[in-house]
């Protein structure tokens, strides 16, 4: 229990970093487009957006974040299904694969608990998942978090030099090509060979899960 504890807490860490990490360089942006804004003098005349452009891109902004939407809708419920298939197919996964370890990996060490050594392994395991699991959401946060400091002082930027309607414009389509990014990021993860790497990922979780819970139980008997 206590390398669960090392590694979840490391994970924690990290995330925690990874958030503080953007916040302060979210500052920092924010900072130096302030001192931008200070030495770029604005147009004499602020410049003029035909409309039509306007609107061209806040139809590009909708129908993008639309996309995102249903994408994201998409790959949410992707996610329980293989979560699901994964949790099905862990019995016939673990049993095919105790035929594979050696015995010598098998047989129960002398300790007091009566561990094996796969045990431990299985302590590394869980823990490394779980660890994965909150970095990686650590580092969307965190890639979020930047990616609307950037827009936001480049839209200021913007403003500051070449007025409202250029502003507006820069905005829309700031968010559009993020919300494009996004979309195909998402897109991405519905192929078959994605659906496939998934759904092994998942199903060498639940297994993993399986064997520590098992490995719970067993301990509370003793």
């Amino acid at each position: 229990m206590l390398g669960m504890c090392i590694y979840a807490i490391a994970a924690e860490w990290i995330s925690w970093g990874l958030s503080k990490g953007a916040e302060k360089s979210g500052q920092l942006i924010k900072y130096g487009s302030g001192k931008l804004r200070e030495k770029w003098n604005p147009e004499k005349e602020p410049v003029k957006i035909d409309n039509k452009y306007q609107k061209g891109v806040k139809v590009a902004r909708d129908a993008t974040h639309v996309a995102v939407t249903v994408s994201g809708f998409l790959v949410t419920n992707l996610c329980k299904a293989t979560v699901a298939l994964g949790k099905q197919l862990a019995p016939h996964v673990k049993k095919q694969g105790a035929k594979l370890v050696p015995r010598s990996i098998k047989d129960k060490v002398n300790n007091k608990d009566g561990e094996s050594k796969v045990d431990d392994v299985l302590e590394v395991a869980a823990s490394g998942l779980h660890g994965f699991g909150v970095v990686y959401n650590g580092l969307e946060n965190a890639a979020k978090a930047l990616f609307k400091s950037l827009a936001n002082e480049t839209v200021n930027i913007v403003h500051h030099k070449y007025g409202v309607e250029a502003a507006c414009l820069a905005d829309n389509a700031i968010y559009a090509a993020g919300n494009t990014g996004m979309a195909y990021h998402n897109v991405s993860n519905l192929g078959v060979k994605a659906i496939a790497k998934r759904a092994a990922k998942d199903t060498g979780k639940a297994v993993v899960n399986d064997m520590v819970d098992e490995r719970q139980t067993r301990k509370s008997k003793t």
